[in-house]
């Protein structure tokens, strides 16, 4: 059976290059039994603005992924495209197909680096195949050319990235060519990466096993400078305080997703409205985070000749 809590708190996200502090207030979280595993909804009520939701959770993930895991000056933004001469009709318009491809292409290129890693969203040309733009830690030696022999499926665009303005605009650039093909993603993968990238580490005080480290972060973040940088609220949902039928005490009762209405007013329901404050921090946790490394070439394996004995002993 599924509850919900509503709760005041507050959460640590340490990235790479920057910390971020979230002030809650009113946040409200579904709560299920224990062994009771979260219902399917499937195409409910509520199915697109999940979806939507989801979406913007995608756009977020790759976000942290570029910042933590990525250097300017050892990184490679990369676009894949499908030769039409190179396949069968109709290949480069299936996904499954295409994904297969692409899966072959990192397993080449994992053959030849060492520590090579990338994120990656596709999106449809206007002849509808099926391309792909890749943000990577290449550095400059590696050229267009070498990349186009191990991606042997069609052209290649390598553009190197050295500044700071350009990493923000082929970040941006990954997440809008993710939402081109929104309508396509129900149900699937919205982006493909490597499995040694680094996320944000999330500290929250409603987590019963940090609470310890959240009263240390808290006291540490204090010690240097923090400001607000923006302030958001919603509603959630309509809630009220009544009585207990049986024992008489006070209890909260809390409707997510609905709109009050005159009904509701006359029940002594009110909205109710979360509250979320934003902070940045001075304070660095890069130590927290693995040294960042580009891909390099692995040392050739040479085949040796077997040489035939000839008139020796054994």
């Amino acid at each position: 059976m599924k509850t919900y809590e509503k709760l005041d708190g507050i959460q640590f996200r340490l990235s790479r290059n920057r910390t971020k502090i979230i002030d809650c207030q009113n946040m409200v979280i579904p709560v299920y039994d224990k062994g009771i595993p979260k219902p399917d909804c499937g195409r409910g009520k509520y199915y697109d603005y999940n979806y939507k939701k989801r979406m913007k959770m995608r756009s977020s993930k790759i976000s942290e992924i570029c910042y933590n895991s990525f250097k300017i000056g050892i990184m490679k933004f990369i676009t894949l495209t499908f030769d039409p001469k190179l396949f069968e009709k109709d290949f480069a318009c299936n996904i499954e197909k295409t994904h297969s491809e692409f899966k072959l292409f990192i397993k080449r290129i994992n053959d030849h680096y060492d520590n090579f890693r990338y994120i990656a969203t596709f999106s449809r040309q206007q002849n509808k195949y099926w391309h792909y733009h890749m943000l990577c830690n290449f550095d400059s030696t590696v050229t267009q050319q070498a990349i186009r022999t191990l991606w042997k499926n069609g052209s290649v665009c390598a553009d190197n990235i050295t500044d700071t303005e350009s990493f923000k605009r082929v970040k941006n650039y990954l997440i809008k060519n993710m939402y081109e093909c929104e309508n396509e993603l129900h149900g699937a993968k919205g982006y493909l990466y490597s499995k040694n990238l680094d996320r944000d580490i999330t500290i929250s005080s409603w987590n019963p096993l940090q609470e310890a480290e959240c009263d240390n972060l808290a006291d540490l973040i204090m010690s240097g400078k923090s400001y607000l940088t923006h302030s958001t609220s919603k509603t959630i949902g309509i809630e009220r305080t009544k009585a207990d039928d049986i024992t008489g005490e006070a209890i909260e009762e809390l409707m997510p997703n609905q709109q009050i209405t005159p009904e509701y007013e006359k029940l002594g329901f009110a909205e109710c409205i979360s509250k979320y404050d934003y902070y940045s921090s001075d304070i660095s946790f890069a130590d927290q985070f693995k040294p960042l490394v580009q891909a390099t070439p692995k040392n050739k394996k040479f085949k040796h000749k077997k040489f035939k004995n000839s008139g020796g002993t054994s």
